[in-house]
């Protein structure tokens, strides 16, 4: 399990989630405006701190997402917007071109458009600077599961490239040309997950966001020394 530091930031959209995460090797692939990953690895619990918990309260507890999670970004992969760092008061990079339900996770490929942040971006990409995906959701269904809490169905905000991810498992895997799309490795499992068997939790929030930019990390770790936050 997961045992990441954890602290909640304000921002113009309301609370946010910010989580500190290990570092991840990039794959690199080949040339391309496509840049393509694991966005979300399945049932891997994770230790958050925030008010959308089981109780309600800001508490720090154990958090996973289940597979078929995110229907809606499965049937609409071009809603799903493409940013840097979270930021959304800039133009974004792109947007998506593909997600789906994969054995390791939600992968996605997005597109990124043909400007200057763009490009920057995409060098970055491939220099293994930028290696980590970070992303946006709002819980919808979510219930309790032999002590983690498990997001049976979220809607997709926005994905993110990041300096640093939430998720050990959250893998860019390189860019590559737009034509090479992979085959699927079966049938999508974009249904809602069913709730019968437990008590399932109804649950509408603001947008959840992970990763951090520079600015936040150099307070998250300053914050932390101190031993905890103000």
């Amino acid at each position: 399990m997961n045992r990441l530091p954890t602290f909640a930031t304000r921002s113009d959209s309301g609370s946010q989630l910010v989580r500190v995460a290990h570092d991840v090797e990039v794959v690199r692939g080949g040339d391309g405006r496509t840049i393509h990953g694991i966005l979300v690895p399945w049932d891997t619990p994770t230790r958050v701190a925030d008010a959308f918990g089981p109780s309600g309260r800001f508490e720090q507890y154990d958090e996973a997402i289940a597979r078929g999670a995110f229907p809606d970004a499965v049937a609409n992969p071009s809603r799903v917007k493409f940013l840097a760092h979270h930021d959304k008061r800039s133009n974004p990079l792109g947007r998506g071109e593909l997600i789906r339900d994969d054995a390791a996770g939600l992968y996605g490929e997005f597109r990124v458009s043909k400007t200057v942040s763009g490009d920057e971006v995409l060098e970055l990409v491939r220099d293994g600077a930028l290696d980590a995906f970070s992303v946006g959701f709002s819980p919808i269904t979510s219930r309790s599961v032999d002590g983690v809490y498990v997001r049976q169905h979220a809607h997709l905000n926005e994905t993110s490239i990041v300096t640093f991810g939430a998720y050990a498992g959250a893998l860019v895997g390189g860019v590559r040309s737009h034509d090479l799309t992979p085959t699927p490795d079966g049938p999508l499992g974009a249904g809602e997950p069913s709730a019968e068997g437990g008590s399932g939790d109804q649950q509408e929030a603001p947008p959840t966001r992970s990763g951090m930019t520079h600015q936040e990390r150099d307070r998250a770790l300053h914050l932390l020394s101190l031993g905890g936050l103000r």
